[in-house]
């Protein structure tokens, strides 16, 4: 077995979850009250990649999401495809039928792949998304 890169722990086959400056959460470290405080106030993201593509770019282009999560200091959830086959028609449910990866669920709401969340990033609605908030577009120059 392969052991899971710095900063992450293996949570289950093909998950892992990501926490504040990166580090690694475990669901037992936390008070069972404050987890649940911590439950209520933070959206569920889900991060969906693929650990055996072969595409340069995919690469990337996951490697550059779990970058702008991490600067924000959101936990999610990374669920790789390759090792979690099951949680594949979940992704594709929420997201229309899309079953390019990687792909960013916040709340159970598709937010789509690199290019969507870096138009997300670049508009300045990115942390409002990853705090479960509606975006609200920037106003046109006048």
């Amino acid at each position: 077995k392969r052991a899971a890169p710095a900063g992450l722990v293996k949570q289950s086959r093909g998950t892992r979850t990501r926490g504040r400056e990166g580090r690694a959460s475990q669901e037992g470290r936390r008070s069972g009250k404050k987890r649940e405080e911590n439950a209520a106030m933070s959206p569920k993201i889900i991060l969906y990649t693929s650990s055996i593509s072969f595409a340069k770019a995919t690469r990337a282009h996951t490697g550059s999401i779990k970058y702008m999560l991490d600067s924000k200091g959101v936990e999610y959830e990374e669920v790789d495809l390759a090792t979690n086959k099951e949680r594949a028609e979940e992704m594709v449910k929420v997201s229309g039928g899309e079953r390019a990866v990687p792909q960013l669920h916040v709340d159970d709401k598709s937010y789509g792949g690199y290019e969507s969340v870096q138009e997300l990033e670049d508009a300045g609605e990115l942390a409002a998304v990853l705090k479960g908030e509606t975006p609200t577009p920037a106003a046109p120059p006048a």
